[in-house]
C-alpha cells in the first residue's frame, strides 16, 4: 500500500478535484450564478374570449398534465399578482407559459388572462402517449 501526500505531483489531480477539508484557498468572487435573484415582473390582465376560468379544476388537471405543476403554479401566481396589481419575481417556467400562449409579452409588458383556452391537441397527444410529440 502506498500513501501520497496531498498536493504532490503524484496526487495533483486528486487534490485539485477535492480540496482538503479546512484548507484555505482562493474563494470565488460574488454570489453563485444560481444564487442571483430573478428579476421582478409586473403582470397585467387582458381579456380573452376563452371559456375556462383559471380557477376551474380543468386547469389544474389538464394544463398540469401538459406543462407540469410548476408551470401551472407560476401561471396562478402571475394571474393573482396581475389581479392585485403587484409585481413578483420572474417565474421559473415563464418561457413555457409564453410558448403555449398562456402568458404574452407585448411592448415590454407581460400579460396574462383569467380565461384560458383548452389544452391544444398536440399537447394532449403528447401526454396521452407518454412520448414527446414531433
Amino acid at each position: 500500500m502506498r500513501s501520497v501526500v496531498p498536493g504532490t505531483e503524484e496526487n495533483l489531480a486528486a487534490s485539485a478535484a477535492a480540496p482538503i477539508p479546512g484548507a484555505t484557498g482562493p474563494q470565488p468572487s460574488g454570489p453563485r450564478r444560481s444564487a442571483q435573484p430573478r428579476p421582478w415582473v409586473q403582470p397585467h390582465l387582458y381579456e380573452r374570449a376563452d371559456p375556462i376560468l383559471y380557477t376551474d379544476r380543468y386547469v389544474r388537471s389538464a394544463w398540469t398534465a401538459a406543462l407540469g405543476p410548476q408551470a401551472v403554479a407560476d401561471l396562478m401566481r402571475l394571474i393573482r399578482a396581475a389581479e392585485q396589481g403587484r409585481r413578483i419575481r420572474r417565474p421559473v417556467r415563464l418561457q413555457a407559459l409564453v410558448a403555449v400562449g398562456l402568458a404574452v409579452w407585448a411592448g415590454g409588458e407581460l400579460f396574462v388572462s383569467r380565461h384560458l383556452p383548452a389544452v391544444p391537441a398536440h399537447l394532449i397527444r403528447r401526454y396521452h402517449s407518454g412520448q414527446p410529440s414531433p
